[in-house]
């Protein structure tokens, strides 16, 4: 009986370890922050941002006149996103 009593607080610790463990992982993503936050970017920026989005698109990018539209409709925090693109992948999680 003393052992069984000897498991169960032993599992116990492993279950509060494993909790503990949760909840720093839960607190790091809130101190680091959940949601990416970017640089805005201003309207006036537009034709940058625009030439970066034709050269990591290639030739799956829409015309300049039409991607410089969507640019201008796009917030500051979405041009923002889309200006530190590394790759098409990148961009196209922007929304813009």
């Amino acid at each position: 009986m003393i052992e069984t009593t000897n498991k169960s607080r032993n599992g116990s610790k492993a279950s509060k370890i494993r909790w503990m463990g949760a909840i720093a992982a839960i607190a790091f993503l809130f101190a680091t922050g959940c949601g990416d936050s970017y640089e805005p970017v201003a309207a006036s920026e537009c034709s940058k941002l625009v030439r970066h989005a034709r050269k990591l698109l290639g030739n799956r990018a829409d015309s300049h006149s039409e991607t410089l539209t969507k640019c201008k409709a796009a917030t500051d925090q979405e041009r923002g996103c889309a200006m530190v693109a590394d790759s098409a992948a990148d961009l196209m999680r922007c929304s813009m």
